[in-house]
């Protein structure tokens, strides 16, 4: 009996602008994907009256996929009540933290599940894109943030390379090259998002690596790598939310689940308890 104990239910509802007003009446909450941008800067010196060589920093970013947003419905029926809780980093729509809260209705037992709160990560407009191969050369240091959309290259499933400029209008600035992973073997097309279904599952953004390698314009020192995480929307990865806990997304791509608690491996027998209690009720009721 102990698989009778009741599992955290949900159903996603496509959001857009054709989206009508009364459609969203039962949405609980709603919450845009990840995509990713990868960021190039200049490490400013602990000491300005003493400054060192020119040094890059690199990141990757998590960013609002605007396409469309993704509406979340909980079901509630006889068996089982879900609430699931939302946490967003401020002043955003991005999904950072979700705390699932379920009720098993055959048994009156709930265990309220905290949130935790992501910090918000100001980010530069993309400035810098894929560019083909050509005369160019990586000549010039970089002034100001420069940023790599990622948007066209994560089109492709295959992993591939490319070279972005600091400045997209000067050839001399050809200084990052991106080798972008291959999606992740488990991960599913956006397409197959189970629009209307119910579900246990929490779907995010699919997460590829990326090598990231920055040439400075001295040619006799190292160039900057970093491996970075970078969110891909056209794919899916998953996970399912737990009877009691949290699933909290890290800081470039990806998802940790923390259970709070188990489902009580007794929820069954104390269903069935219940119910035998009740029938013999109605039975001394009908004498």
């Amino acid at each position: 009996m102990a698989g009778c104990a009741a599992k955290p239910e949900l159903v996603y509802h496509k959001i857009d602008s054709s989206t009508p007003a009364a459609y969203k009446e039962n949405i609980a909450d709603s919450y845009y994907r990840n995509a990713s941008v990868v960021s190039v800067s200049v490490q400013e010196p602990k000491d300005p009256q003493k400054p060192g060589p020119l040094t890059y920093v690199i990141a990757s970013t998590p960013t609002e996929f605007r396409d469309f947003k993704i509406g979340i419905e909980p079901v509630n029926n006889l068996l089982n009540t879900t609430k699931i809780t939302i946490t967003k980093p401020e002043n955003s729509e991005r999904y950072a933290s979700g705390g699932s809260e379920t009720k098993d209705n055959l048994k009156d037992t709930i265990t309220a599940v905290g949130g935790l709160v992501a910090k918000a990560v100001a980010l530069a407009a993309p400035s810098s894109q894929p560019q083909a191969a050509g005369a160019e050369s990586c000549s010039v240091k970089l002034g100001e943030v420069a940023t790599v959309d990622l948007s066209s290259a994560l089109k492709q499933k295959a992993s591939q390379s490319f070279t972005a400029r600091f400045d997209k209008s000067n050839p001399a600035s050809a200084c990052i090259t991106v080798t972008l992973q291959g999606v992740p073997l488990d991960a599913i097309p956006v397409e197959d998002y189970p629009w209307g279904k119910k579900t246990s599952a929490y779907f995010y953004s699919a997460c590829r690596s990326a090598t990231i390698t920055v040439r400075y314009p001295d040619a006799n020192r190292q160039p900057l790598v970093k491996i970075v995480r970078v969110a891909d929307p056209d794919f899916l990865q998953y996970v399912h939310y737990p009877f009691k806990g949290v699933i909290t997304m890290h800081s470039e791509c990806g998802v940790s689940v923390k259970t709070d608690g188990t489902a009580d491996p007794l929820a069954g027998v104390a269903a069935m308890t219940e119910l035998l209690k009740q029938a013999e009720a109605i039975k001394g009721a009908d004498k």
